[in-house]
Parts: structure tokens; sequence; C-alpha cells
């Protein structure tokens, strides 16, 4: 995805009471640009068959506005007073899916509230921003899970000795599993991803639940394989550049470009994906840790100059509970500086003859019977 927009320095102050030294130090830096990969997860039942469980709900759209309230609190001094002292500052895509795109608008009213002289209704908070999206079948920024390059590798690693050991120690629950949920075929991990991400969103929302629901919830197993999961489809550096590498090379060239050209005025990248998309990110930073994330999770890039040099800093907003916590990047100092933070990143990066992987799916998923 070839963009390029611009972005200023401005000073802020974002730490809280009771900060380090180094923290206090850095309080007199300037915040430069952050990225910020949000994630929009729980609100949704992924491959229900009623259109309307498919979107946001009520509480839904609460929790994600939430969202953009809170990174207004956090970022108030580095973005001005509205959206309309910087109109060139702010770049938001989501994926070519209806609560993403949902959500981004949802983030951005709370992320952007009128201002006095930019309100033009009496009772309406709102004001119309720009957003964009790629078409499903184009996009390898959120969806590269889907291109043909990242199945073949897939295919591969799947069929590997040590990967088929650690399938096969699931068989017999595999087979258990498919009796009690009544599917005629084998399950796959892509059946147990729905399957684990459909009952604990259903429990969560206090729906009505059999009691074999709660059962097949309840299993560890479960739990196990949908790990599996994660582990598998980022066996490979092939697979790990390709499921993340598109959002973090662009990550890291906004972050460069806006250490280097003076010209570049963009402050706010919001871009707007699923949890699959957090969790790849984090595991090519090597500091993933096995959990699922929550509804309106969020990773934040910040990239900070302090006394002739740029830092990179990076927070993830848990969503559920509302905790904001930092992540100190494996083989840097922290704060890390951007030199030694794209050097260690660099191979996470999806490379030149990687950037065409064509999509040939045109389902978030694939197909399951």
């Amino acid at each position: 995805m070839n963009c390029s927009f611009k972005i200023a320095v401005h000073s802020v102050k974002i730490f809280p009471k009771g900060a380090t030294a180094t923290e206090t130090k850095m309080q007199t830096s300037k915040i430069i640009l952050w990225p910020l990969a949000f994630l929009l997860l729980g609100i949704v039942f992924v491959g229900a068959k009623e259109p309307e469980l498919r979107q946001l709900n009520v509480e839904g759209k609460r929790r994600v506005y939430h969202l953009g309230e809170v990174l207004r609190n956090r970022y108030r001094d580095f973005l001005g007073s509205s959206r309309d002292d910087h109109r060139e500052s702010l770049f938001a895509i989501s994926s070519d899916v209806a609560r993403t795109k949902m959500s981004l608008q949802l983030i951005l009213v709370g992320l952007y509230p009128p201002s006095a002289d930019s309100k033009w209704h009496e009772q309406l908070e709102w004001q119309p921003i720009p957003t964009y999206y790629n078409e499903f079948s184009k996009d390898t920024f959120f969806n590269s899970d889907r291109c043909q390059m990242f199945i073949d590798e897939l295919t591969r690693v799947r069929s590997l000795p040590d990967v088929q050991k650690k399938l096969g120690k699931f068989d017999t629950y595999l087979e258990e599993l498919r009796k009690t949920v009544g599917k005629k075929s084998k399950l796959n991990l892509n059946d147990i991803l729905l399957l684990h991400n459909n009952l604990d969103i259903e429990k969560r929302m206090n729906l009505t639940m059999l009691p074999w629901m709660n059962d097949v919830l309840a299993d560890e197993r479960l739990i196990e394989m949908r790990r599996l999961y994660y582990e598998i489809n980022s066996y490979t550096d092939l697979l790990k550049r390709l499921l993340s590498g598109f959002m973090l090379r662009k990550i890291n060239e906004d972050m460069f470009e806006a250490s280097t050209n003076a010209n570049f005025t963009r402050k706010v990248t919001l871009y707007g994906g699923h949890d699959k998309n957090i969790i790849a990110l984090l595991q090519s930073l090597k500091i993933y840790d096995g959990h699922f994330p929550d509804f309106t999770s969020a990773l934040i890039f910040e990239l900070w100059f302090h006394d002739k040099g740029y830092y990179v800093k990076i927070f993830y907003y848990l969503g559920i509970p509302e905790e904001m916590k930092e992540f100190t990047i494996p083989g840097c100092a922290n704060p890390c500086s951007l030199d030694e933070y794209l050097k260690l990143t660099k191979a996470a990066e999806v490379r030149d003859n990687e950037l065409n992987c064509k999509i040939y799916s045109t389902t978030y998923f694939s197909e399951t019977d």
C-alpha cells in the first residue's frame, strides 16, 4: 500500500504521576508520530448466520467510542483542540469489513469532537472525517493470510513432521468435539478458532448457551488448540512476514520519514483491523505471550524526539480491563532508539518480492462445512 502523508512535530506530556526518572526526562521530548493498530474484536460473531450478529451492538459502539476518548485524553496536547487544526495530520484506514469501518468512525468521534467553531449542529457532537479501505480482494495489508503465497507456505508447514506431531496430540479430542458440535467432516484449526471465538463471545454477552457449549468452552484443550493455530500460522519467517510485515513495514517507513523529512506533517495513523493483526504484530516484535486480544484492544507505536535522537515506545491498551501497559522491545533499551528499533525489526518487514502477494479468496476465513 503506497500512501504518502505528512507529519508534524508538537510537544506533548503524557506520562502519569510516579513516572521513572527516564520517563520524567522524556516529558520534555517531542512526540512525532503514533501509528495505531486498533482492534474491534469481540462485538461480533464471526461466521454467524444472522447478519445483525456480525455487526456492532449498542454496548460495542459505546466501547469503541470510549477508546477514541481514551486516546483523546492521552494525546490531547499533541492533537490540539480540534481536528480542524490538523486537517492533513490524520490518516485512517480499515479492513473491508463493515464492523471495522464503523469502529474507525466511532473512534474518530471520540478522538476528534467538534470544537465550538467547527460544530455545525446543536445536538450532534460529531464532525465528518474521511476514512479509507481497500477492497478485500486487493487488501494484503489486513488480510495477507488470504494471499496465495501465505496459503502455499502454510500448507507446506502443516505437512512438516514436527507440526503433524503437534496436531496429532489432539486427534482424539477433535473427533470427540466433531461429534459434539455435529460437524460431518473432520475439524480443522480454522474451525477451532471460529468455535472458541464464537462461544467465548456468546458467554461474555450473556446470551443463552446450550449445556454442551459451556462444557466445550471450559475445556482447556480448546484454548490450547487456538494458541496452536496462531503458532502454526507464524511458524516460519515467511509466514511471519506475510502476516504482519505489510503493516510493520509501513509503520517503520513512516517513522523513518518523520525523523528525516521536516515537511512530513502527519501526526496520527489509525489502522482498523482484527485480533489476528495485533497478534501477528506482537509475534513479529517477539512480545506475544499467548493471550487473545480483547474487545477494542489497541497496539500503539509512538515516535519521540529527545536530546538530538529519535526513540520508539510501544503501548498496549487492553480494552478489558481499560488499562494501558508499556512493552519493552526485546534486545533494546527503553526507550528504544529509532535506529536500533529499525535494525531489530527489519527482518520482520515484508520484502519487495512479497509485496504483490495475490489474494484469491473472497472470504475473511476459509470456508468450512
